[in-house]
Parts: C-alpha cells; sequence; structure tokens
C-alpha cells in the first residue's frame, strides 16, 4: 500500500510517494519523489538511502536489553516520571505542537502532515505528563514496514533551547 503526500512548492506541485510497486509518470504533478519503492527501471533516476529499521519479532526485554545504555536510562527516567504513551490520540493537538516546533525552529511547514493524512494514513505515537502533551511521532503504514515521518515535542521558554 503506497502512501501519497501532495503538496506546493513555490510554484511547482509536489508528489512524495512511498512504497510504490513501481514508479509511475503523473501528467498532474511538477516534480514526484519515490521513497522506498520497488521496481526502478533505466527511465527513472534511483539513490539509495539508508533507514533506521527495528526488528519487533523479539521480545520487549531482548528489544530494551539491545538498546544502548543512555537509550535505557531515558526510558526509565520516562517511566519514572509517569509519561504516558498514547497511539492514535490527539491528531489536532499533534498538529498545532509541530507547527508551533517547526517555527521554533525556522523549519519549513509545508512538509507536516495535515490531520486528515495523519489518520488515513499511518500511526500517531504521543507523549504525555498528566494531561499535557509533550512529544509525538507520527509513521506511515506502508504494509508490512512503517516508515518515520515527523517528531514534535514542546520546547521550554529556555532561549538556548530555541537554537538546538
Amino acid at each position: 500500500m503506497s502512501c501519497v503526500i501532495k503538496r506546493k512548492q513555490l510554484f511547482f506541485k509536489v508528489e512524495e510517494v512511498y512504497c510504490a510497486e513501481e514508479p509511475y509518470q503523473d501528467k498532474d504533478g511538477d516534480y514526484i519523489i519515490f521513497y522506498h519503492t520497488r521496481g526502478v527501471n533505466d527511465e527513472f533516476s534511483c539513490r539509495e538511502v539508508y533507514a533506521p529499521v527495528l526488528d519487533l519479532r523479539p521480545s520487549i526485554d531482548e528489544l530494551f536489553d539491545g538498546f544502548n545504555k543512555r537509550l535505557r536510562e531515558d526510558i526509565r527516567r520516562a517511566y519514572r516520571d509517569a509519561v504516558v504513551m498514547r497511539v492514535n490520540e490527539a491528531y489536532e493537538e499533534f498538529h498545532k505542537l509541530t507547527i508551533d516546533f517547526r517555527r521554533a525552529k525556522g523549519l519549513p511547514l509545508n512538509l507536516v502532515p495535515s490531520v486528515e493524512f495523519m489518520r488515513e494514513n499511518g500511526y500517531l505515537l504521543t507523549a504525555y505528563v498528566g494531561s499535557m502533551l509533550v512529544a509525538g511521532q507520527f509513521y506511515m503504514a506502508c504494509y508490512p514496514t512503517l516508515l518515520y515521518h515527523t517528531a514534535s515535542r514542546i520546547i521550554s521558554d529556555d532561549t538556548r533551547e530555541r537554537t538546538n
């Protein structure tokens, strides 16, 4: 199952296609980018990129033991701080958090997925402390794979954080 993101960039119609069976020509788009596409042939230029993969077949304990020490400590701290994870909730709240995060960091807003796109094409993981959304990540569902798309978090009032 492929996912397609259509957006405008200046005067151009850009399409990003994820997990297509093979690349194709589109008369409506000015520029098409294919990611994780099979069946590439000589008509299309191709550049390989690498993506992290997490094998979910081992048990949770085996996965946890495979993480580096720093990540294990961060996970334990989140558990102690009562961080609660939710799946596929608060799309609008995450969308607003993402816009605020990207503005604060000076990142382009045209790459933020719409609420409708997230609902229809993937999984939203959000983290809460109490009732406050503090972070989230959106993954596109291109079965049997989940592809990372967007992550956001709250930004404190500390001016040093706005530049990092």
